[in-house]
This record gives structure tokens, sequence and C-alpha cells, in this order.
């Protein structure tokens, strides 16, 4: 008989009902014979150690988007539980993880393997800075906010300058965050490729790009402000003064999302961030 797939648990403890979820599902998991572990830190050398097939995360996309980060090398996919508001990243409720886990735990075609990005920062003093990135780097003005100047190259060409409030580079999975807001494209999370949104542009002809997954882009900061800085999925930060680099390429390793066996993707888009809500469906409006 085949060994029956374990799970390491994780709770976001700042969440609300995140104890009590967690204590419940922990248990249910030991009654089963299929926790692998489980803590409310993101310790990626105990999860790597206790070798699981599935990393359940109660929690919002916030918390996802850390732990799919921190545990990255160990290639374990992600069952999303969603505590938070929105829950994008998050399709499971507290009583779905009970009803689908199986179905979580044993259908590989439930896995989304996703593109994800690696991002080094390497400012003209001070140690450099380096991340993965699930969803995006944002390169932002900051305050005094005043515009700031970057200049992109492609695969080692120079592509353009822009005078602009930042720039957004972001993943497939990304492009429905920050990238959407700005009025970047909204592309499928199985797709690869890289998106280049500039925020708010001075000028009418930097429209976004969706680049080739094999593109490196490098954006050297020429003007900035005091507040500059890169952030990485709206976590992560590293200042970026004038004369910082920075090098954004595909990441060797994937994102590995597990999906609900009830919902397609797109349903998401639909219900979760209203894509298309009030348009009419056929017929005399």
């Amino acid at each position: 008989m085949a060994a029956k797939p374990r799970a390491f648990l994780i709770a976001n403890p700042y969440k609300d009902r995140a104890h009590q979820a967690f204590d419940l599902l922990r248990r249910w998991l030991e009654d089963r014979g299929q926790l692998a572990g489980a803590d409310l830190a993101v310790d990626a050398d105990a999860i790597a150690a206790a070798r699981p097939d599935r990393i359940v995360v109660l929690g919002g996309d916030g918390t996802i988007l850390a732990v799919g980060r921190a545990a990255a090398e160990a290639r374990v996919p992600i069952i999303g539980v969603n505590l938070g508001k929105l829950g994008y990243l998050a399709a499971y409720s507290t009583t779905d993880i009970r009803d689908y886990f199986d179905s979580a735990a044993h259908d590989g075609r439930l896995v989304s393997s996703r593109m994800m990005l690696d991002v080094s920062i390497q400012p003209t003093a001070g140690e450099a800075f380096h991340s993965l990135a699930i969803n995006d780097c944002v390169l932002h003005a900051g305050p005094p906010y005043r515009m700031i100047v970057t200049e992109v190259a492609l695969n080692g060409e120079s592509l353009t300058t822009i005078t602009s409030d930042g720039l957004i580079v972001s993943s497939p999975t990304g492009s429905t965050a920050h990238n959407m807001s700005a009025g970047g494209p909204i592309v499928d999370p199985e797709v690869e490729a890289v998106v280049l949104t500039p925020l708010c542009p001075h000028s009418l002809n930097h429209r976004p790009l969706v680049l080739a997954p094999t593109s490196e882009l490098k954006i050297t900061v020429r003007q900035a402000n005091d507040g500059s800085q890169a952030i990485i999925d709206g976590q992560s930060t590293a200042p970026t003064p004038p004369g910082t680099n920075v090098t954004i390429r595909r990441a060797t390793v994937p994102f590995q999302l597990v999906l609900h066996p009830q919902r397609s993707g797109w349903q998401g888009l639909v219900w979760k961030l209203k894509w298309g809500d009030g348009l009419q469906r056929g017929g005399e409006p």
C-alpha cells in the first residue's frame, strides 16, 4: 500500500481565528497520520527536514507569498487556506481543506507550476540584496515622491529611459496584483513571461511590455528620492539610491500552488477580483 501523503502545516498567528484553525487542522491531520510537521513560523530548514508532500498554509495571500519564497528550494506544492480578506491565491476555506484534502494531496493535475523571478540589487555602496519574487519587484519612488529616472536594459542592450513614479516587474502570477492596478496586462499564471509596467510614466509612449521568460532586465536607477526602494512581493524592501543596479531574471525554481478541484483559476478572477462584473452577458441591456 502506498504511503499516505503528509502535510506540513503553517499558520499566520496574526490572523483572526488562526490559532483555533491551526489547532483543529493539526489534530485532524495527526489523527489521519498525515502530519509531517506544524509551526507558526516559516522555518525553511524544518520544512526541508520533514520532507512533506504538501505545505498547508493558513492565512492570506501574503502568508502564502512569504512561505513560497522561504520554502522555494524544497519544491513542495502549497495548499492555501484563506483566513484573510481577498485570498486570491488561497483557494480553500477551512471547511474545504478537510473536504478536499485527499484530492489536493494526491492529484498532481491540481498543482499549478508557476514561474518566479530572481531579483538581485547592487547599490553603489553597501551590501547586495537578493530575493526570489513570486508576484513582483516594484521600484517605488518613495518620499518625498518626486519622479525617479530609471534606465532599462534588456538582455544586455539598452532599451529605454523612463521618468516615472516607478516600475513594476511582475511574474504572470503577480500580473493580477499591483501590475493590474497600474493598468498592466493580466497574464495566465501558467504562461511563462516577464511583465514590465511603468508606474505613472511622464510620457505617452511608455506602455507595459510582456517579455519572453528568458529575458534579463537590468534596471539602473539614475535619479531617485531619499525614500526610493525596491519592494519584493509587497513584503521585503531594499533602498535604491542613484547608481543602484537591479537585475531581474527567471528563477531556477517554480512556485507550486494547489488549485481547488471544483473551481478553475479563472473563476477566481471573476468571483474575487470582479473581472467583467456588471457587463451584460447576452441579450439587450
